[in-house]
């Protein structure tokens, strides 16, 4: 699955009555996470999913299945949705070559609440603290949220101790990670001494100080 999206915003894949397995981001082995009903993936993003299919015994002998993708110009809102659809189809099923999606998606309503998502869009304080971490998501019977830094690689490489962290709290840290951390740098001056946070969340007490976050304030004075 390839994040090839050209405007700004993170799309949701799910395939109706079917579970998958993620097992690489970016190209990187990942432990695989089982039972996801969910992916969200945004621009330039990348991940290798196995689809968990079904027997000749458990599928429908009708219609072929929609693979669906949702996103929104405004998440927050829920406005200004974009959908679009692939099949996936199983032998003796039919596809219904006259559907098509709606301008106002309105025929995705019927999509059924999320109940294990991979790499949701961070622009929730709440799911990020209820999150799935490293040592929960193994259990399918555990619904929840499951972002990228509680992801860890099947094989550690030397590669990613160029800023490798360690972290005494969660046992996370750049070693058991496929992903580079802004951890000890700054940009513009301010520090990225919260890493472990997403940056969009960055806007409790006790960030203010350290870096950006969504409560930041700048003075721009642009000469002409």
């Amino acid at each position: 699955v390839i994040g090839a999206i050209s405007q700004n915003f993170p799309l949701r894949l799910s395939i109706d009555d079917h579970t998958f397995t993620a097992i690489a981001a970016d190209s990187q082995d990942i432990e695989p996470v089982p039972d996801l009903t969910d992916l969200w993936i945004a621009t330039g993003e990348r991940f290798h999913i196995a689809v968990n299919t079904k027997n000749s015994s458990s599928y429908n002998l009708r219609n072929a299945y929609k693979i669906r993708v949702l996103g929104y110009s405004d998440l927050n809102s829920k406005s200004g949705p974009f959908c679009t659809i692939a099949w996936l189809k199983y032998p003796n099923q039919d596809i219904d070559y006259d559907y098509t999606t709606n301008a106002d998606c309105d025929d995705f309503l019927d999509l059924p609440s999320p109940t294990r998502t991979l790499n949701p869009v961070p622009n929730n304080i709440t799911e990020w603290d209820n999150r799935l971490k490293f040592d929960e998501w193994n259990n399918t019977n555990k619904a929840g949220n499951i972002f990228i830094n509680d992801l860890r690689a099947r094989t550690p490489k030397d590669t990613l101790d160029f800023f490798s962290r360690v972290d005494t709290v969660n046992g996370s840290g750049l070693n058991n990670t496929q992903y580079l951390e802004f951890d000890g740098l700054t940009f513009n001056n301010i520090s990225m001494d919260y890493s472990n946070v997403p940056f969009l969340l960055q806007d409790g007490d006790g960030y203010e100080n350290d870096q950006c976050g969504t409560v930041c304030e700048a003075e721009v004075t642009l000469s002409m």
